[in-house]
């Protein structure tokens, strides 16, 4: 039976509507926007979707022991857009100029207050992308930095659509023209900075990144390992110093540079890079180097420890501090923490499955729950300081720690431990509401208003229908 024609059969409730939902509106989203849907695409055991999966079964388990028991669950300013005629001057100047210049306008478009202009959604943006070629003639000559960065941009303003398949597409592209063009390698003779040569690594810097948390969100290879590059990361070196008329590309004593926060983060991403490769392989690795079957605590643990000493290496204007008042520092430190968090969820998570009831939880799923009950409180901090503005770039993290906290509560519940019910879902409302309220700000005009309520709050309160076969939802993993 698949997913799609289940509504024939079964008179949804619960959690089977929240998925049916989440199935129907992602459909009409991927057909929208001209992309295959879901049902063709493969996500492994590091992608959210695996976790959701274990959520189901965790909750499918859990009701049926309930119902055995007796039990029943209760301001910005305003952008400007530029007018057309600039626009078209700009096409008949350079057509990888002017993608460069319409993708920036698409991704600043749901952003915009202006009630003049602002369009829902699922179009916000789309007058301005859809005016660039999926495919630019860089294919067949030598492309260029506006090309790489075309690349970036794409993928900005698609994983706005949850198209992840088409992200991760696009992102190998991108990695493909930076290897044809050299980015990837660091030059053998002295090179004097410059901007297009900070640019260039900019370019590349960013794909690497988006290439590796992308093929974690949907289970897959990463195009580049990391022995695949050896160029330097971008100098720690704000814009406004690039040019300086007599010390070019030098930042100034004692003025941290905003750089900085990206180059850290990039340390953090070649262990996530690691986790991917040494965790989410396929058993052929272990096999090839007679590697045995203790070979995932073994990693667990050296990633743990490394995770740790990255950690300690964190530059002190990005150390958590809560009343830290450079704001733009401040976001960096929450964005790094939320991202330290949801590595070390992914660490852990394939020594978190379904045990025996007999047996005791899983340390991984304790850890992680740790984690995630600390990315939350930082997430909603932020969120209330911001007045409730979304940071995008936390949504992965936080969504993951969403799942996390339910998978923990429910695992108490299967083996009988003696939590406190009510107060437990009700610090999974709290620490959920960072992600619903991120979630709600960007989606609200998105879908019709009875699909707008957030598919994890319906998991939180809705029972699962008890006779539901939750495989006809499962996802490839």
């Amino acid at each position: 039976m698949s997913p799609h024609s289940v509504d024939a059969d079964l008179n949804f409730d619960g959690l089977i509507a929240s998925l049916h939902i989440m199935r129907a509106t992602m459909s009409s989203l991927y057909t929208d926007l001209g992309i295959a849907t879901e049902k063709d695409v493969s996500l492994g055991n590091s992608s959210e979707a695996a976790l959701a999966k274990a959520a189901i079964v965790h909750l499918s388990e859990t009701h049926a022991t309930d119902k055995e028991a007796g039990i029943h669950n209760s301001a910005k300013s305003p952008m400007v857009f530029p007018c057309k005629p600039l626009m078209n001057q700009l096409l008949e100047l350079d057509d990888s100029i002017a993608a460069t210049g319409l993708l920036v306008c698409a991704i600043a478009s749901p952003w915009m207050t202006d009630s003049s202009v602002v369009k829902p959604d699922l179009e916000c943006g789309r007058e301005w992308f859809d005016q660039v070629p999926p495919l630019g003639s860089h294919l067949i000559r030598e492309a260029t930095l506006y090309d790489l960065q075309y690349y970036c941009l794409s993928v900005f303003f698609i994983e706005g659509f949850s198209a992840l398949q088409a992200c991760w597409t696009l992102i190998g592209i991108g990695l493909r023209l930076a290897q044809d063009l050299g980015v990837h390698l660091r030059k053998v003779d002295i090179q004097v900075p410059s901007v297009e040569k900070e640019l260039y690594k900019r370019a590349f810097w960013v794909l690497v990144y988006l290439d590796r948390v992308t093929s974690a969100e949907m289970g897959r290879t990463c195009a580049l390992q990391y022995d695949d590059f050896d160029v330097d990361l971008p100098l720690e070196v704000d814009d406004e110093y690039w040019e300086h008329p007599t010390h070019p590309f030098q930042q100034p004593s004692g003025a941290p540079s905003r750089v900085t926060f990206f180059n850290t983060l990039m340390r953090l991403n070649h262990i996530l890079g690691f986790c991917l490769k040494g965790l989410y392989s396929s058993s052929k690795l272990l096999a090839l180097f007679s590697i045995n079957g203790r070979w995932t605590e073994y990693a667990v643990h050296e990633l743990d420890a490394i995770l740790s000493t990255w950690h300690a290496q964190i530059p002190d204007h990005l150390r958590w501090d809560p009343l830290r008042t450079d704001q733009v520092f401040f976001d960096q430190s929450v964005a790094l923490h939320c991202a330290w968090y949801h590595v070390q969820i992914v660490i852990h998570r394939p020594s978190i499955s379904i045990l025996p009831k007999s047996q005791p939880m899983s340390p991984s799923l304790t850890t992680c729950a740790t984690a995630t009950r600390a990315c939350a409180n930082i997430a909603t901090l932020q969120r209330k300081r911001n007045a409730n503005a979304p940071v995008v770039m936390n949504l992965r993290a936080v969504f993951s720690s969403g799942l996390i906290l339910l998978l923990h509560l429910w695992s108490a519940r299967r083996i009988g431990l003696g939590l406190d019910h009510e107060r437990e879902m009700a610090d999974v409302h709290k620490y959920l509401s960072a992600y619903m309220r991120m979630y709600t700000a960007l989606e609200q005009e998105s879908v019709e208003p009875e699909l707008q309520a957030d598919p994890i709050a319906m998991w939180m309160t809705a029972p699962i229908w008890p006779d539901a076969d939750v495989s006809v939802f499962s996802w490839s993993v």
